[in-house]
């Protein structure tokens, strides 16, 4: 009797496009509403204090208990639909992308390197990292500058022109800094394995399920940010007081 996974692979090669589509869904919305419950009832503080515990070379306050780590969700705790469906939209867009551009990588790489060995996959995963990849990243980018800017604004008169601004704000901050301090420090390591491994129409699937845990990682740096800056605020309004 077939597996789930292989009546996945089944209905992948009969309906490539439609399957990988509806499989964006399902990731990126169950991921997402994951990463919600996860931001409520996980102490970051705590779940901080406990890694460090296990690096420190001098002793530490006591680590907190492992079930301290996790608290109950406020009794007031809504899901941001909103939130999943604009995440599930994005994975349903990159999954057509992708879907469209591994199929002219696979031409052209075939064209040059005709044998599936290293060199084949290596050259693969270069043109994969290059405009294509900054392309995706930056798309993600221009949706996440844009949807924040009408969440703030959504009666704003001249609506458009602050969707673009908050799109160009977020793509000329963030994409290069997220492309070569993180992007390329994993990405490039996977497609090797993902490319090696895994089929033309499988490759996507395996990708977005990486995409959850990479935009969770994300968002734990971008909260570690956030805390420094706070931080560094209240110091420099701490400073200013005693003067």
């Amino acid at each position: 009797m077939p597996s789930i996974y292989q009546r996945y692979v089944s209905l992948l090669k009969r309906y490539p496009l439609p399957v990988k589509i509806a499989s964006s869904i399902v990731i990126f919305g169950s991921g997402d509403i994951g990463m919600q419950t996860a931001e409520v009832c996980v102490d970051s503080d705590k779940v901080r204090s406990y890694t460090a515990s296990f690096f420190a070379t001098t002793t530490t306050p006591k680590k907190p208990a492992f079930t301290e780590l996790f608290r109950a969700p406020p009794a007031d705790f809504n899901f941001d639909l909103y939130r999943t469906s604009k995440l599930s939209l994005f994975g349903v867009i990159g999954s057509t992308f992708l879907h469209f551009w591994y199929g002219v990588q696979e031409k052209i790489v075939f064209r040059f390197f005709p044998v599936e060995n290293f060199a084949h996959v290596v050259f693969k995963v270069f043109l994969d990292q290059g405009l294509p990849a900054t392309t995706y990243t930056a798309f993600f980018f221009v949706i996440q500058g844009a949807t924040a800017a009408y969440e703030k604004n959504p009666d704003h008169p001249h609506l458009k022109n602050v969707m673009a601004e908050g799109a160009h704000h977020q793509v000329t901050n963030y994409l290069i800094p997220q492309m070569t301090d993180y992007h390329w420090k994993f990405w490039p390591f996977f497609h090797l394995w993902n490319f090696s491994r895994n089929s033309l129409h499988e490759r996507i699937i395996f990708q977005n399920l990486a995409s959850i845990g990479w935009s969770a990682f994300l968002s734990s740096v971008n909260e570690e940010n956030k805390r420094k800056e706070r931080a560094l605020i209240e110091d420099k309004e701490g400073k200013e007081e005693k003067v």
